[in-house]
């Protein structure tokens, strides 16, 4: 099986990045027990800031013979690479997919003489931290959140 990455079209982005918009909406609701609305919204504008800003974003897509299988989320910020997402299809995973994403992305951040990868994952997302430990990644901060009650 050979596994191709190659920058995103803008046809590609636009899906990539609703799918991005719904799967992370859903996470956010069960994980920070936002309602559909709010979740939506708060997606919305960490997207919308991360492509606003004057970081170097790219995205890629990973492929398998001509048939995308996922796709991931980088971006470039003083000498470090961030994670921003990683996502393989439902149907593509247990195949290595991800941990040929995370070699791939290793080579990059070597490539563009990055000095660290970074990335975040939900506390409750536990096979993402495994995946992610096994391939060398350490917890270094939490993120807490407070949802705002409007009366």
């Amino acid at each position: 099986m050979t596994i191709i990455v190659t920058p995103s079209t803008a046809l590609e982005i636009n899906s990539q990045l609703e799918l991005l918009r719904e799967t992370y909406a859903n996470s956010l609701v069960l994980t920070q027990h936002l309602t559909n609305r709010q979740a939506i919204h708060v997606a919305d504008d960490e997207i919308n800031s991360i492509l606003d800003s004057q970081k170097i974003n790219q995205l890629f897509t990973v492929k398998i013979t001509a048939k995308q299988v996922g796709y991931f989320w980088l971006t470039i910020w003083k000498k470090k690479l961030y994670i921003s997402n990683i996502y393989v299809l439902e149907n593509n995973r247990r195949q290595r997919i991800g941990s040929t994403i995370l070699s791939w992305i290793d080579d990059y951040a070597i490539e563009k003489n990055c000095v660290q990868i970074i990335l975040s994952v939900f506390a409750t997302n536990n096979p993402a931290i495994s995946f992610y430990k096994q391939h060398g990644y350490l917890e270094s901060s939490y993120t807490m959140r407070k949802p705002i009650e409007y009366l």
